[in-house]
């Protein structure tokens, strides 16, 4: 059975730029909800944010049995996600691996200004990171802990 890799970390941490890094398929929430949805959603992007990862999940469902490793890249902000997630997975035999990446202050500050810069100059694969989603996203957000078994990636 193939591997699936969740990508932990705050918005703006550098989680699609180490998922293209990596081996496997990247499966990203951000892409696909921006390809699907180019202006901002408000209050709907919650819900249809948690179909798009339902459909991103059967994917790579289907993927792993055909022996492809996968990347799950959209932040895995609570335990609870990550737990659910990764017994999901393991159900089915698929190894997982948790990796959290996490930031120096000034590396997510420039990643910030770069992603803002990004779509301020019509990129359509990003939405800007203001100070509220910043704030909200920020505030959702649980460090994983020792007991869930994760690969540190400091983003520096």
């Amino acid at each position: 059975m193939a591997k699936v890799t969740l990508i932990c970390g705050k918005i703006c941490s550098g989680k699609t730029r180490l998922a293209r890094t990596l081996p496997g398929v990247p499966l990203s929430c951000d892409e696909l909800m921006t390809s699907l949805f180019p202006e901002p959603m408000g209050d709907g992007y919650d819900a249809a944010a948690r179909r798009a990862k339902e459909y991103l999940l059967s994917l790579a469902e289907t993927l792993l049995r055909g022996g492809v490793d996968v990347l799950l890249d959209w932040g895995f902000w609570t335990r609870a996600e990550r737990d659910e997630t990764r017994a999901r997975f393991e159900r089915m035999g698929a190894e997982v691996e948790l990796v959290y990446v996490e930031p120096t202050p000034e590396r997510r500050a420039k990643n910030i200004e770069t992603r803002n810069a990004e779509a301020a100059g019509g990129a359509r694969d990003v939405y800007a990171a203001d100070e509220g989603l910043l704030a909200k996203c920020d505030s959702r957000f649980e460090p994983p802990t020792p007991p869930e078994r994760f690969t540190l990636v400091r983003n520096e």
